[in-house]
């Protein structure tokens, strides 16, 4: 394994060397003095016309809020999946699949390239209904709600399907589902709650989320323990989680008044 980490560590290296050569740091070095004044000015009237938009509301009002709490729940859902793919799919392949490693590695590679997918996808496909609709909290809800229900049905389906090629297919889908939903609990966030609170917000529903990296992979070890090494009951309980979440959010994540 050490080769492992020696190479991922020095595709860090190589990222970070060509972004600073792409980034650069002279943003204005191809504009022409006139275009650079424009620029300078504008950029100091902005930072002299922006403040911290005041709250009246303490932190508290919107932790109580049913919109926050089910937000919160839903990127627990999100996360749960996610933990419990990263820390034993690679292991379900092996053990359930009876994949070699080559075949595992090249197996448990494709549901996160699509996830990759659906990590940009969600963000454009929010903003197009918000286009649509004009509300910008549902279109955010829809593609959380839309996207666990998806991921749900992807992951019981894996469990309940026999051929590789099939479940493989169904996890693709459900990742791909799962990680459209990224953007928006950030998004939901920045729509109703004023600046003030954002971080406090932020840092409640990223709290809850996380809880989740510490329950998944430990409850997903005593059920594949308890059920003799079988992985069913762990992925069906990850699809009820994203699913009762999604409900949740459906049914009571109302929005507050006072916020847009």
């Amino acid at each position: 394994w050490r080769m492992t980490f020696v190479v991922v560590m020095l595709i860090g290296f190589a990222w970070v060397v060509l972004w600073c050569f792409a980034s650069g740091s002279k943003p204005y070095e191809l504009t022409t003095r006139e275009e650079l004044d424009a620029k300078k000015a504008k950029l100091a009237a902005a930072e002299k016309a922006a403040v911290v938009e005041t709250d009246t509301n303490p932190l508290s009002f919107y932790l109580k809020q049913p919109l926050v709490i089910f937000t919160a729940l839903t990127f627990f859902a999100f996360s749960y999946i996610l933990f419990f793919f990263i820390s034993w799919f690679p292991s379900y392949l092996l053990d359930a699949r009876h994949l070699n490693m080559h075949d595992m590695a090249f197996f448990n590679s494709i549901p996160w390239l699509l996830g990759s997918v659906g990590l940009v996808a969600g963000g454009f496909i929010s903003d197009w209904i918000l286009q649509k609709t004009g509300n910008a909290v549902f279109s955010r809800k829809l593609v959380i709600i839309v996207g666990l229900i998806v991921a749900a049905a992807g992951v019981a389906g894996a469990a309940a399907i026999t051929n590789i090629n099939l479940a493989l297919v169904l996890v693709s889908i459900a990742l791909f589902a799962m990680y459209t939903t990224t953007s928006c609990y950030w998004a939901i966030i920045q729509d109703v709650v004023k600046g003030s609170n954002v971080g406090g917000v932020s840092g409640f529903v990223h709290f809850i989320a996380n809880v989740a990296g510490i329950i998944a992979p430990a409850l997903t070890g005593f059920i594949i323990k308890a059920s003799g090494g079988h992985y069913a009951g762990a992925f069906f309980l990850a699809g009820i989680i994203a699913l009762g979440s999604a409900i949740l959010l459906a049914i009571g994540g109302k929005q507050f008044k006072g916020n847009a």
